[in-house]
């Protein structure tokens, strides 16, 4: 394990404190949270058309920042008189920042490089498009999270066609890829060993 994995293992760790020297000491307040506005329309826009960038590390980043946002939003309010006002503001802040945190401490340095880096299973181009197959590990759940997808008109930004989620069992296992074609579009075979455990496509899923 290399000191750079321990090093963004770490990040998530960082925000709130960071948020706090920047809520207190650095100025350009309305500007920085029109730039946060911006961010949660980009945040909400990916999660409504179940888009993806294609460097993971942008992905994450994107994800810390509106926890940064968040976080600064609370030293803010903490300036508020009202004491009952602050401790609901701390509790709707915590649980998200808490889950956020739970994942990211059982992933361990590890799994979380995959964070920072796309794990490709596949990748495949044809007339259609050019489509990839992303592995994400869940320690905390003990699965794996796999998806299909396909590059818009973007260069930067995948669409997600599938996904599927693996069992506890699988959570050790090193799937494979296997690339093919039915009527309704480019599929892809999730294998362990010459096993087919599940198969991710474009319309093979509609009914699950």
């Amino acid at each position: 394990m290399s000191i750079l994995t321990i090093l963004l293992w770490l990040v998530p760790f960082l925000i709130l404190p960071l948020a706090y020297v920047t809520a207190r000491r650095i100025p350009f307040r309305k500007e920085r949270f029109f730039t946060y506005f911006i961010l949660l329309l980009i945040l909400l826009f990916k999660g409504l058309f179940k888009l993806s960038f294609t460097i993971a590390a942008a992905d994450t980043l994107l994800s810390m920042l509106v926890l940064f946002m968040v976080a600064e939003l609370f030293w803010a309010f903490n300036r508020f008189k009202s004491k009952k006002v602050f401790v609901i503001l701390i509790v709707l802040f915590l649980i998200p920042y808490s889950a956020y945190l739970f994942n990211w401490i059982t992933n361990g340095p590890v799994y979380n490089v995959q964070y920072w880096k796309t794990m490709e299973l596949g990748r495949k181009a044809n007339g259609t498009g050019v489509y990839f197959v992303k592995d994400m590990r869940n320690a905390a759940r003990l699965n794996h999270t796999i998806g299909l997808y396909k590059r818009t008109a973007v260069p930067v930004l995948y669409k997600q066609i599938d996904e599927f989620i693996t069992g506890k069992g699988y959570f050790k296992t090193s799937f494979a890829c296997r690339w093919s074609e039915t009527k309704h579009g480019v599929k892809a075979d999730i294998c362990d060993g010459p096993t087919v455990v599940w198969s991710i496509g474009e319309g093979i899923n509609l009914y699950k």
